[in-house]
């Protein structure tokens, strides 16, 4: 079955951090893509970069790699509430039957205890 990364986030800005543990992550994991997920709104972040600018950053700093892809899933909405990573994910496996891992940062780690239904 395929292996699918998500990686979700604001990516405001997108750095090298970023693309180092997504890279290292599926190397590691022999996942056959990772998929960025820029948050519409987020739940603990403010961002102050419009979303727009978000994914065109992501896009371009993701170009360089090797089945890295974009996903605009949490943008096509018109509902302004905090996007919940369940949500995302319960509509990717209506899209997609894959294994699915879920690459989160230490800030978000550590709060996991917060997340919706985690």
């Amino acid at each position: 079955m395929k292996k699918i990364i998500l990686f979700g986030g604001t990516f405001d800005p997108i750095h090298i951090g970023h693309l180092n543990v997504a890279y290292n992550t599926k190397k590691a994991l022999s996942a056959d893509e990772v998929i960025f997920i820029v948050n519409k709104v987020p739940r603990w972040k403010n961002t102050s970069t419009p979303t727009y600018n978000r994914v065109e950053m992501v896009i371009e700093a993701i170009s360089k790699y090797d089945d890295f892809y974009l996903s605009t899933i949490e943008l096509e909405t018109d509902s302004n509430e905090v996007s919940y990573t369940y949500n995302t994910v319960k509509k990717l496996l209506e899209k997609e039957e894959a294994d699915y891992y879920l690459l989160i940062g230490l800030d978000q780690q550590i709060q996991l205890d917060k997340w919706y239904k985690i």
